[in-house]
């Protein structure tokens, strides 16, 4: 459980990160 609660916060964080680079992607393919 305890590697659960402290991998959650980690799997976010890539999550975050994946999303702006896919938002700075598409806006060098639009730009």
């Amino acid at each position: 459980m305890h590697i659960c609660i402290l991998f959650l916060p980690l799997i976010f964080y890539y999550f975050f990160i994946y999303l702006l680079k896919i938002k700075s992607d598409t806006e060098k393919m639009n730009g």
